[in-house]
């Protein structure tokens, strides 16, 4: 009966006119709350998580079906077939393209890989900032974002791939990943709009000048 009253208490809270920006239902502040989850149109990665006293709980799953108790209103609108979720039966097909053999798939995949770890070459130089930054991104996806991490790329010369790197993360990992406005940075004083990506939980923000 308190289960089922709880339950009532938070559809009831979900129908509440807000206001304030401090002001938030139950139910709204349980919506997206689980960080270790990367929900994606097929299923979620689960990164695990870390319990009250700090010990790492890894998870049963890497990769899972979303259930009704991750509370997750949002997600990634791509089918995930990568290191946690590789396909089994072929032929394969994801979006537009059809893989008739997991050669065929394997191959496509180590080329999209190169691909992308070209454009890192030709934004950082550096084969240590390359990596940090790599790290910097894998860290974000997490969820687990303890340490606020700010990464600035300062390019010497135009059209050196900053722009593109971002573009291709946010078309990648959206609505987790998204631009800001630079005003949250400049203005004393901030429009309550500019404020809703980090209130639906945003994960890697891009501030361009």
């Amino acid at each position: 009966l308190l289960q089922t009253k709880s339950k009532i208490n938070d559809i009831l809270d979900s129908f509440k006119i807000e206001s304030g920006m401090n002001t938030q239902s139950r139910f709204g502040l349980k919506l997206n709350s689980k960080r270790h989850l990367l929900p994606f149109k097929n299923g979620t990665i689960d990164w695990g998580m870390r319990d009250k006293k700090g010990l790492y709980i890894p998870p049963k799953k890497p990769f899972r079906c979303i259930e009704k108790e991750d509370y997750i209103s949002m997600y990634i609108d791509k089918i995930y077939a990568g290191k946690y979720n590789r396909p089994n039966k072929f032929p394969f097909t994801i979006g537009e393209d059809t893989f008739e053999s997991r050669e065929e798939y394997d191959k496509e995949y180590k080329y999209l890989w190169n691909k992308l770890d070209g454009l890192f070459n030709k934004t950082l130089r550096r084969g240590y900032e390359r990596e940090y930054v790599k790290n910097c991104i894998g860290y974000g996806q997490t969820g687990y974002t303890h340490f606020k991490i700010f990464l600035a790329l300062l390019g010497d010369l135009a059209n050196n791939g900053k722009s593109t790197m971002h573009q291709v993360l946010k078309a990648q990992l959206y609505p987790f990943c998204n631009t800001l406005s630079c005003e949250l940075f400049t203005e004393s004083k901030i429009d309550a709009c500019k404020l809703e990506p980090l209130r639906t939980g945003i994960r890697i923000g891009f501030v361009e000048e």
